[in-house]
């Protein structure tokens, strides 16, 4: 026969049991929703980095631009693509991000008017063909009717000769303020005048690594961790027999040295000197 003492006892069992369960139901379930609100921290922090890496080779492109601009005027420097940016955490590891590089594409008559070059008839034939290419794919209007006049006054100069003469290129050395408005901004770096590709380039990498130690405190690099961006060229698909002459930049910074430069213990210019930058 069950008395009621054991009746009591047995339910008072059930009762314990069911309490441990739901408490541990209730902090299984807590731990899952603390997992998925740090997942989601963690994607949106990402998601904002890529938006300022991708404003960070914008940004060195647009200084650049501006000085060529400056240089030439009528000529319009561009992108070839908009920068395509990806980013992913690896365990253990860090936080990877993939950064492509649009190509910088200097004005058509960049090379004719602001460099020298010795043979200078072959460069104008070299042009008129390209120009000619272009003009194929451009819908009439007056960006199209002024670039069909270019290219006949530069058949004219093939026609009589004149393109055989010395043109008077522009050079670093001939850059003066004096020649320039005296504003900052203004102003033009000789190095852009001699390599603008190049000068791009450092541009772009220069403003990368200022994003990778300003803007990655969101990000939550642990000290034993890196933060890494993969800069490469924007090239498209390539086939068979197509050389590869693409060039990237491998960048990598400790964890360890973003917390000393956000907490003051080391300069910018020291954390500078310690990001790893390797050419492959």
């Amino acid at each position: 026969m069950v008395t009621l003492k054991t009746l009591i006892g047995a339910c008072t069992l059930v009762l314990v049991a069911y309490a441990t369960v739901a408490a541990q139901s209730a902090a299984g379930d807590t731990d899952r929703a603390r997992a998925q609100a740090e997942l989601i921290r963690s994607r949106q922090a990402i998601f904002t980095m890529e938006a300022i890496l991708q404003q960070a080779v914008l940004s060195g492109a647009e200084m650049v631009m501006a000085q060529v601009r400056t240089v030439m005027p009528t000529g319009r420097p561009s992108l070839a693509n908009t920068p395509r940016v990806g980013g992913v955490r690896l365990a253990g590891f860090g936080v990877l991000f993939t950064v492509q590089v649009p190509d910088f594409d200097l004005p058509i008559m960049w090379d004719l008017v602001v460099r020298p070059n010795q043979n200078r008839e072959a460069s104008v034939a070299m042009m008129v063909q390209q120009m000619k290419t272009q003009l194929m794919g451009m819908p009439s209007g007056p960006a199209r009717a002024q670039l069909l006049d270019q290219v006949y006054q530069l058949e004219m100069q093939l026609a009589s000769g004149a393109a055989r003469a010395e043109p008077r290129g522009i050079t670093a050395a001939s850059i003066r303020p004096e020649g320039i408005e005296r504003r900052a901004e203004n102003r033009v770096d000789p190095k852009v005048v001699e390599d603008p590709v190049g000068e791009y380039t450092r541009q772009v990498k220069d403003k990368l690594i200022e994003a990778m130690l300003v803007n990655s405190q969101a990000l939550s690099i642990a000290p034993d961790e890196y933060l890494v961006i993969v800069a490469t060229d924007d090239t498209p698909t390539r086939v068979p027999g197509d050389s590869i002459d693409d060039t990237t930049w491998v960048m990598r910074v400790k964890g360890s040295v973003l917390t000393s430069f956000r907490a003051g213990t080391i300069t910018k210019e020291e954390a500078e000197k310690q990001v790893e930058v390797t050419e492959q």
